[in-house]
């Protein structure tokens, strides 16, 4: 029982991403077709345009069937369905979303870096009358390769850190410089008036009065 729902809810989830795949190639077909100049195109060129149009937006499309896939596994309170309570079945359905991923991006990292600047290279060297298809190989792939080594180049120092600088300010050494003097007070100056004397007040001694 438990293998029949697995069986049903993985169909579902496949059977509309392949929907949203029909719907993303017929798109792609249509939009490259609509402005795409009749006159210089090339099948090669019209098919890398869609193909890796499309395989672009097919991989954007992976992640909202991963998050579908996740959370349908479980009920609104939160516990597993019966076809997902065992491990191993989540365990499949996880590497299978991670199988496809790993095959997507490899897909776009190809035509990327391989296949896009091949064909462009390839046709433009088209453009000489002189040259021979195999020479048109021959170049497409020199430029090819120089690309990647540019590319590769440029991946390798852009994520090198740049040095921060110290904002904080460098405080001197004590060693560095020798202590500051200490400010002298001046002198008092002397007065050629002798000191005044200072006023005695009188004593309250009590005396005692006599008795008449």
């Amino acid at each position: 029982m438990a293998g029949q729902s697995l069986l049903s809810e993985s169909a579902l989830g496949w059977s509309i991403f392949a929907l949203v795949f029909l719907v993303i190639l017929s798109f792609c077909w249509v939009y490259i077709r609509k402005y795409q100049s009749r006159q210089e195109s090339e099948v090669i060129s019209t098919i890398t345009a869609i193909c890796s149009l499309a395989i672009a937006l097919i991989t954007s499309a992976l992640l909202p069937l991963d998050i579908f896939l996740v959370s349908y596994m479980k009920h609104p309170n939160g516990t597993y369905k019966e076809w997902a309570e065992n491990n191993e079945t989540r365990g499949q359905i996880e590497d299978t979303v991670l199988y496809a991923y790993y095959s997507l991006y490899s897909i776009l990292l190809f035509c990327v870096f391989l296949w896009i600047p091949f064909v462009y290279f390839y046709y433009e060297e088209k453009d000489d009358d002189n040259i021979n298809k195999c020479s048109q190989v021959k170049n497409a792939l020199k430029y090819t390769v120089g690309f990647i080594i540019v590319c590769a180049a440029l991946l390798l120092i852009g994520p090198t850190p740049a040095p921060i600088p110290n904002s904080q300010p460098q405080l001197p050494s004590p060693s560095s410089h020798p202590p500051a003097p200490t400010p002298q007070l001046p002198a008092p100056i002397p007065s050629s008036h002798p000191p005044a004397p200072i006023p005695q007040l009188p004593s309250a001694s009590f005396h005692p009065q006599p008795h008449l």
